[in-house]
């Protein structure tokens, strides 16, 4: 049986890091979240000062998670190759 807490296991985190504002626990760049508590990367400075990325169409990006994050960067980009080779076609 179980007779007193576990001891916390943390194990050295290689490459760049970032502390969490809730907790203060330290987390890997490639996380999104708090490993400890959840919290989203940067959620105090969010609640406090409101939304750090917005566009008029889509809203707060940090609501959206890293694929549709990616996906409307994809789009953006592939817009603009797309209108640079119909100017180059229509003035080239």
């Amino acid at each position: 049986p179980l007779t007193a807490p576990l001891e916390r296991v943390t194990a050295e985190i290689q490459g760049p890091t970032w502390p969490c504002s809730t907790c203060g626990t330290t987390n890997a760049m490639e996380r999104d979240t708090c490993a400890d508590c959840g919290a989203p990367f940067l959620s105090v400075l969010r609640e406090e000062h409101g939304p750090l990325i917005e566009l008029p169409v889509f809203g707060d990006l940090m609501k959206l998670g890293r694929g549709q994050r990616f996906a409307i960067a994809f789009g953006v980009v592939f817009i603009i190759v797309v209108l640079t080779a119909l100017l180059g076609l229509v003035f080239g």
